[in-house]
């Protein structure tokens, strides 16, 4: 679980890659659909699982505003951010949660998009194409 640090920011390890998935219970389309079981397991749940076990990874986190998304993550070992209700989309949920972290990472990758969830995890590892992180 993290801890809040100096001046409210969220304590980290300090991380090359951290993956951010965004997590809105609020959806017009489809309510709670981070909650929502796919075979056993909700659906932030096995994105989660895939980010962890993706290659190079160092830190996954789920960027929400609802406390029944961020309990459920917490419960089953992971790590929520809380964001602002206003965000206009899942980036700047993104945006939002990393400004949270005690210190900026190299890499943010925003995992976000339908019908990911069941993605290989190895198919990312392009971190040749990543840029000088520096």
């Amino acid at each position: 679980m993290l801890a809040q640090g100096e001046a409210g920011k969220v304590a980290q390890d300090v991380a090359v890659v951290i993956v951010v998935i965004p997590a809105r219970y609020g959806s017009t389309r489809y309510p709670g659909k981070p909650l929502k079981m796919i075979a056993a397991w909700s659906m932030v749940h096995r994105v989660w699982c895939l980010a962890k076990a993706a290659p190079g990874v160092t830190s996954v986190y789920v960027a929400t505003d609802d406390d029944r998304i961020a309990s459920h993550v917490r419960g089953f070992g992971g790590e929520a951010i809380m964001t602002p209700p206003e965000c206009n989309d899942g980036t700047e949920r993104v945006f939002r949660a990393t400004e949270a972290l005690a210190r900026p990472p190299a890499i943010v990758v925003n995992l976000q998009g339908a019908g990911q969830h069941g993605a290989d995890p190895t198919l990312g590892d392009r971190r040749d194409d990543w840029g000088d992180a520096e």
